[in-house]
């Protein structure tokens, strides 16, 4: 029988004995568990990926990117656009947003509920649902515990910046480039909204959540790097390509995560061949498939990555 090791998974079985008095859950079982994932991953065969997503705005015709970008996307599950956005265009964005976020460290820096005819700022302490998140009038800073503590997520972050800048922002994100190539994406319509267009900022991320989906369907990315991210030391979005379609796998993943008390929606387990670390100057654009697995690479002591994230949902 395949083992673990097999699968170039960091220690599933030591993390296995660490959850398994939480859980109930053996070392006996849990050796056994990592096993059949592995046996499972092997019995797959070789899987249809390529090694590059990356295309560049610039070198080819509109025509022929938009169906590249297509058949990237739906077979892989991500694909990443280089050139996109020009660098003038980032900076100027940047520069503003930066400005903005430069006026409230004081008060991001408490961790504490602040609110002003600006902005909310939401503590780690403050539980907030999506729902509420997206249909807040004003820009929220949120700051994130857990597994992503240290990460400051910014709702509406169009509303923070000069209506230039905005509708510049705006008009990348929600490019006749982007909707071309997501539409009809899946046999479904996909829609923009102002409640999901946000802002990252990971600052000296040195642990991150692991890979996890973020639903089973319904649900794609557009993300703008603001910032220079060339190496995994900037803590480059990460995916699994090609797991998007794999929801058998998916649900090996969701079993495991119950026997061993992780999250639902961890899905940390495949075959390591398929990982990809999206790196790009500022101005990359990338497309992603939510439903596949995916996470932030962990940054050097230092590092500073800003993404502007467009959220896309199935109507």
């Amino acid at each position: 029988m395949a083992t673990a090791a097999a699968l170039e998974y960091q220690e599933f079985p030591l993390e296995a004995q660490h959850s398994a008095t939480r859980t109930g859950m053996t070392d006996h079982e849990a050796g056994d568990a990592a096993d059949f994932l592995a046996e499972f991953v092997a019995n797959q065969g070789e899987f249809s990926v390529q090694s590059d997503i990356t295309l560049d705005f610039n070198t080819i015709d509109r025509i022929s990117l938009i169906s590249r970008a297509r058949e990237l996307l739906e077979d892989q599950g991500v694909v990443m656009v280089t050139n996109y956005t020009p660098h003038e265009d980032i900076d100027r964005i940047r520069y503003d947003f930066e400005t903005v976020c430069d006026a409230y460290s004081a008060h991001l820096a408490r961790d504490q509920r602040f609110e002003d005819d600006k902005v909310r700022i939401s503590p780690t302490s403050e539980r907030l649902d999506s729902k509420t998140q997206a249909e807040m009038e004003k820009p929220l800073f949120r700051l994130r515990d857990g597994s992503d503590r240290g990460i400051i997520s910014v709702f509406r972050i169009q509303r923070l910046l000069n209506p230039v800048n905005a509708k510049s922002l705006i008009q990348h994100l929600r490019s006749d480039f982007v909707r071309s190539v997501v539409d009809g994406y899946d046999g479904r319509n996909w829609n923009f909204s102002d409640g999901y267009t946000n802002a990252y900022i990971n600052r000296s991320m040195i642990q991150t959540r692991g890979y996890h989906m973020d639903g089973l369907c319904g649900n794609m990315k557009a993300f703008l790097y603001l910032t220079d991210v060339e190496s995994e030391a900037d803590g480059p979005y990460c995916y699994a390509r090609g797991t998007h379609k794999e929801a058998e796998l998916a649900a090996v993943n969701q079993h495991l995560n119950s026997r061993l008390g992780w999250h639902e929606l961890d899905f940390a387990f495949f075959d390591r061949r398929r990982e990809t670390a999206c790196l790009g100057e500022r101005g990359t654009l990338i497309i992603s498939d939510q439903s596949g697995s995916h996470h932030a690479h962990p940054q050097a002591e230092g590092a500073e990555r800003i993404v502007a994230v467009q959220s896309i949902m199935a109507s």
